[in-house]
């Protein structure tokens, strides 16, 4: 169930201009196309919590790993993957498939600095958001 609705996701965000794809019993809910965290962050606001959802991601780094841990997303596909994400997120009860694996995002990354010392995915929420709104 999870790997297709994954599957659908992964397709949606790849044939389009689309950065954030989530999909929950079989439809997508969530479409969007912004740079940055805040469609992850509005999604969260919206879906909490992303148990029995697949979300995919143009891009996850070690903020939005933090951010769909806290969310609780049972499935993400990332098409970018950094490795301080796959270290956060290996080994937990979220389903992981990425495209391309990479050292690490920018370090100029306003959002990655954010939470570069935070392990807590829910202090690492709070910041994120507020940087987000902050920075919209």
């Amino acid at each position: 169930m999870l790997v297709e609705w994954l599957a659908l996701a992964k397709r949606k965000l790849l044939s389009g201009p689309y950065s954030l794809v989530v999909v929950k019993d079989r439809k997508p809910v969530f479409v969007g196309n912004r740079k940055g965290l805040i469609d992850l962050i509005n999604v969260i606001d919206t879906f909490f919590p992303l148990v029995d959802a697949a979300v995919a991601d143009r891009v996850v780094g070690r903020a939005a790993a933090l951010l769909l841990l806290y969310a609780r997303a049972s499935a993400v596909y990332a098409h970018v993957l950094t490795k301080p994400a796959l270290r956060l997120l290996y080994g937990t009860s979220t389903y992981l498939e990425f495209g391309t694996l990479v050292e690490a995002l920018a370090r100029y990354c306003p959002f990655e600095q954010a939470v570069q010392n935070v392990t807590d995915p829910e202090e690492a929420y709070r910041r994120l958001r507020a940087l987000a709104y902050r920075t919209a």
